[in-house]
């Protein structure tokens, strides 16, 4: 009953402090009944009354105002400004399932300068950044959420068909290396959910790479670096996204690319194929170490195998901690800067029809 009270106290408060100065008029949205006369004018509210907090003892706010209304006042009069405070007890108190749902859909638009947002988002988002003035930021706000074991030097992509982020592998200082597949959707509340896929897993690994086949719905990772005799790593998997998740390890045809870490993937679209570019290479204890700059293509038909491409025109530098992406406009591979004895910020583009730039 106190948070109840609580509530009626602010909303009702809310209702006198957005009544317009006498020049301007608002509209409750209610039926002519309801209106004091047929001014168009609302009957009067006692603020001593108001602060009683219970709604229904107010006598002088109309009834359908406190009971029958379905849909909350539209408001056309600017609205006063409240201080950050009242604006975040308004969205805290507007939680409260006691609330009819057009009560608690108003105090969130009063919140927000009178906005009409999508009531559930707002409800939901109670951690929405404003600037001192109130406004919300066109600049966008970080909200941290909760996320699975601190990581790095992991994978991530996006599942277009669910709407969602997928984290394979990576570092971490509670378990080492590990081969996790969390997945965080990204509609409505975000929230962090581990996949159990069935089928034998990777090795746990960093320093791999990771892209979305949209054709066949999957996952496809390729390399990287495991703490085992092994190290390096040149195997591929697969991990179907569908409703029973599954890993698969892949034996393509043709002759692989040596193992390597640090390199970069992309998905070439029009030509259903994975390509790798880059990276660093380690033999067994350490020999042939070095960095790369070889280019290597993966179909992922029914039928996987592997080609080595050897593009025209000067290549860049052999280099690892590069990144890479698929320019669809241009059809090319776009690499910037890495590692090559130095630090680099020259930029490269591979014309997957023509030569190298």
């Amino acid at each position: 009953m106190r948070h109840l009270a609580v509530a009626g106290t602010l909303f009702v408060s809310v209702m006198l402090a957005a009544v317009p100065p006498a020049h301007g008029a608002w509209d409750l949205s209610t039926p002519a009944a309801a209106r004091n006369g047929s001014t168009g004018t609302p009957a009067p509210v006692s603020a001593d009354l108001a602060l009683s907090g219970d709604l229904q003892a107010v006598p002088n706010l109309p009834a359908s105002t406190v009971m029958a209304a379905s849909t909350a006042p539209v408001l056309d009069s600017p609205l006063p400004v409240f201080s950050s405070e009242t604006r975040q007890r308004l969205i805290d108190v507007a939680q409260d399932s006691v609330l009819a749902p057009w009560q608690r859909e108003f105090m969130i638009r009063i919140a927000h300068g009178g906005r009409a947002e999508a009531a559930g988002d707002e409800r939901a988002d109670s951690n929405r950044t404003t600037s001192p003035d109130g406004v919300p930021s066109v600049d966008g706000s970080w909200v941290q959420e909760p996320p699975p074991n601190a990581r790095y030097l992991h994978t991530v992509v996006y599942d277009p068909v669910r709407d969602r982020m997928v984290v394979f592998g990576g570092y971490t200082k509670v378990r080492d290396l590990v081969n996790e597949v969390w997945v965080l959707s990204l509609s409505g509340s975000p929230a962090w959910t581990q996949l159990a896929p069935a089928g034998t897993p990777p090795s746990g690994r960093n320093l791999h790479t990771a892209i979305y086949d949209p054709v066949r719905d999957r996952l496809v990772i390729f390399g990287g670096l495991e703490r085992t005799d092994v190290g390096y790593l040149n195997d591929v998997w697969v991990l179907s996204l569908g409703p029973s998740p599954m890993w698969t390890r892949l034996t393509p045809a043709g002759s692989p690319p040596s193992t390597r870490a640090y390199h970069s993937a992309i998905y070439d679209p029009l030509r259903d194929r994975m390509i790798v570019f880059g990276g660093y290479h380690s033999g067994y204890r350490g020999a042939g170490a070095g960095p790369l700059n070889d280019v290597w293509a993966l179909s992922l038909s029914e039928a996987p195998a592997w080609t080595q491409l050897l593009p025209t025109g000067t290549p860049p530098s052999a280099r690892y901690g590069h990144s890479a992406i698929y320019d669809p406009t241009h059809d090319r591979m776009m690499v910037f800067a890495g590692y090559s004895g130095g630090m680099l910020n020259d930029l490269w583009s591979l014309s997957l029809t023509g030569g190298l730039s």
